[in-house]
């Protein structure tokens, strides 16, 4: 049986010699939503030969509107992407960049949905990010190790002085001054000091 359907899906001829019929039909639709547009696609494979037909159906939903927007802030590309596979390279692109955050300041939680958006999004276009630990957006947490990458390295003194100068330059004062420092609290009360000074 699966011998016969997999001639089918080939194309090849029957025992019999009867010709092998395939072709394959792809429907795209979107469905709109109040804050983002869903698409999906239909990918139907039918062969016939030989007295017998099979259809195959599959039916994906692509990557959402706001998942395409949002890799392309992060300078990703997800065109052909279903929505599951958009949603895992998400999570790959920001592991570093959330694993950073989390690792110099101890309440980064508290920050509004958009401005974690904004510091993630100058954090992926930072010249840097690319050697902070857990970077890769198309490799698994795996792969990493075996290239003989540390995804769970600490960041050093330096990298965490670096992403607390990016995050007061990023985000509004009275949210920068809510951060807590993890590991240069002494840097960041300099810090604080000077915004407060000078509003």
């Amino acid at each position: 049986m699966f011998s016969f359907l997999r001639k089918l899906f080939s194309g090849h001829k029957s025992a019999r010699g009867h010709d092998i019929h395939s072709g394959t039909t792809t429907r795209t639709w979107t469905k709109e939503e109040p804050e983002r547009v869903r698409t999906y696609q239909q990918t139907i494979h039918e062969s016939s030969g030989g007295g017998c037909s099979v259809s195959v159906s599959l039916t994906q939903e692509l990557a959402t509107s706001r998942q395409l927007e949002f890799l392309r802030r992060l300078g990703l590309s997800g065109e052909t992407l279903t929505r599951e596979d958009a949603s895992h390279l998400i999570d790959r692109a920001l592991r570093p960049i959330d694993g950073a955050l989390a690792k110099t300041f101890q309440n980064i939680q508290i920050l509004p949905k958009e401005h974690l958006r904004a510091l993630q999004i100058a954090l992926a276009h930072w010249d840097y990010c690319p050697k902070l630990p857990g970077y890769g957006p198309y490799d698994s947490v795996g792969n990493l190790i075996h290239r003989g990458h540390d995804p769970y390295r600490p960041l050093t003194k330096n990298e965490r002085i670096a992403v607390t100068d990016l995050a007061v330059r990023i985000l509004p004062p009275d949210l920068f001054l809510s951060l807590q420092s993890n590991g240069i609290k002494k840097y960041k009360v300099k810090i604080d000091e000077k915004l407060t000074t000078s509003r």
